[in-house]
């Protein structure tokens, strides 16, 4: 049984990332989703129905790891797949949690091999998030064997620039240096076997001394189940009120909101990125938010009231 790691810095595209990817994986898949926070958004937002465990309030690094390793033995158990895919929290260090899975391989019936690591980098935010919290999204570098560029569009700086700070973090890594949103699951995948095929993939030392970072001094959380009715003005002012720093430093914001007229509104929000669009769905009210220095009662008052 094989096991993938996408990380990535939050907000990146983890979630769209997977849903490029997992129609074109011809085995059985099981999905761990990790959010840090109270309420599950992206387990709501994976396409394909596929299995998918939720480890909610904490990051896999810190206060989770015995229900991670719980999670992996009971869906392998349970389903016996081909791919175990874990999406851990973007506020996790990647080398905190291969080394919870290297932990684990012996104790999985039929074996567990650690395969892809994957960590996608948001190059608008690259600077800003390697500046101030480069303990995590550095440690997710380090610790990847594959790298995924987004928000290419947003770039303020060459994209040069980017890619020869993440070589000077990781000169190791096989880098997918174009927007791979643009592109069909079915070429990503391809060029994912080929790396396999070709036995060109890094793999850290998970024996290394582990690296503690715990997200819960760093970051803050809050969340919602919202019953509030939005339109897209009012989704608008909402990512306009994100960003004027009257909530606290927010790196990341997503959600399913309800519309007037039924429909489901997801947004999504970082410093660098905002967007919103309407989904199938009927899980509607799921806001989380993660930053710094949290004005808990002004997000209260944006989502509640």
């Amino acid at each position: 049984m094989k096991l993938d790691i996408i990380s990535g810095f939050l907000g990146a595209g983890k979630t769209t990332f997977m849903n490029k990817l997992l129609p074109e994986l011809k085995e059985q898949v099981v999905i761990i989703e990790n959010e840090y926070g109270d309420v599950a958004v992206d387990g709501s937002l994976i396409a394909d129905d596929l299995p998918v465990e939720e480890i909610m309030a904490g990051c896999i690094c810190c206060s989770l790891v015995l229900d991670f390793k719980k999670a992996i033995k009971e869906l392998a158990a349970k389903y016996h797949p081909d791919r175990i895919i874990i999406e851990p929290s973007g506020v996790s260090c990647l080398s905190d949690v291969l080394k919870a899975c290297a932990a684990v391989q012996d104790e999985v019936e039929g074996g567990l091999e650690i395969d892809r690591l994957i960590t996608i980098v948001d190059a608008a935010a690259f600077t800003d998030y390697i500046d101030g919290f480069g303990a995590f999204y550095g440690n997710q570098i380090e610790n990847a064997n594959i790298i995924f560029l987004s928000h290419l569009d947003d770039l303020t700086e060459d994209l040069s620039t980017v890619i020869d700070g993440i070589r000077e973090i990781n000169p190791q890594a096989c880098i997918w240096a174009e927007d791979w949103f643009r592109q069909e699951g079915d070429v990503l995948n391809d060029w994912l076997n080929s790396l396999a095929a070709e036995k060109d993939l890094y793999y850290p030392d998970t024996e290394q001394k582990r690296v503690i970072f715990n997200a819960h001094d760093v970051f803050g959380s809050w969340s919602a189940d919202s019953t509030k009715e939005w339109n897209e003005e009012a989704v608008e002012k909402l990512l306009a009120r994100l960003a004027d720093g009257g909530c606290g430093r927010v790196l990341r914001a997503k959600g399913i909101l309800k519309s007037a007229d039924g429909k489901a509104i997801n947004f999504n929000f970082t410093p660098h990125s905002r967007e919103y669009h309407y989904i199938d769905s009927t899980n509607f009210g799921k806001v989380a938010v993660i930053g710094c220095q949290l004005n808990a009662e002004a997000l209260s008052e944006i989502f509640e009231h």
